[in-house]
C-alpha cells in the first residue's frame, strides 16, 4: 500500500500543479475556467478531471495514513503547520472559492499574478478569523449548551440523588 500511496501523492501533485500559474510557465497548463463566452467543449478544463483524481488521490493517502503508521509521509503530514491547517480545514474549505472568484473577478482581471499573490495571505487571513471569532466560540458554546452525557461533550461528575 506504501508504493500505492506515494504513486498516488505524485499524480496529485502533477494534476494540482497543471492548474497553477506555475504550470504556465513550462507550458503545462490546463485552464481551470472556462474563458468568457466559451464552453466545456472547447478544450481541456482542469475542472472536467482535477476534482475527481485529487479526490481519489486524497482518499488513497489518508487510507495509508490509518493503516500503515511507518508510511514516510505519515510524520511529515503530522508537522505542527499541517496539524494547524486540518483544525482550520473546514473555514479553508468554506472560504477558498468565493475569496478565489472574487480575487479572479476583480484583480485578476488586470493582473493574474497578482491575485494569485493576494491570495493565499488572503486565504490564511480569513480563515484565521473565521477560526479564532465563529468557530472556536460556537465550539465552546455547543459544549455548553449540550445536555450532560451527550455526544461530544465531557461527561460531568454523575453523584446519585438517592440511593
Amino acid at each position: 500500500m506504501g508504493h500505492v500511496a506515494t504513486a498516488a501523492l505524485v499524480i496529485m501533485l502533477a494534476v494540482v500543479f497543471s492548474g497553477t500559474y506555475l504550470a504556465k510557465l513550462v507550458g503545462l497548463y490546463v485552464p481551470f475556467l472556462v474563458p468568457e463566452g466559451g464552453s466545456l467543449h472547447d478544450g481541456l478544463y482542469w475542472g472536467e478531471f482535477g476534482f475527481t483524481i485529487v479526490s481519489g488521490c486524497m482518499a488513497i493517502l489518508v487510507l495509508t495514513m490509518i493503516r500503515c503508521r511507518d508510511h514516510w509521509l505519515v510524520p511529515i503530514l503530522s508537522y505542527k503547520a499541517f496539524t494547524a491547517v486540518g483544525v482550520r480545514s473546514y473555514g479553508l474549505y468554506l472560504i477558498h472559492v468565493p475569496l478565489g472568484v472574487l480575487l479572479i473577478e476583480t484583480v485578476g482581471r488586470k493582473s493574474e499574478l497578482l491575485a494569485l499573490i493576494l491570495y493565499v495571505p488572503l486565504l490564511v487571513l480569513c480563515t484565521e478569523i473565521a477560526h479564532r471569532w465563529v468557530e472556536k466560540p460556537a465550539m465552546k458554546l455547543k459544549t455548553r449548551m449540550a445536555a450532560p452525557g451527550a455526544s461530544g461533550t465531557a461527561q460531568r461528575d454523575a453523584t446519585p440523588l438517592s440511593e
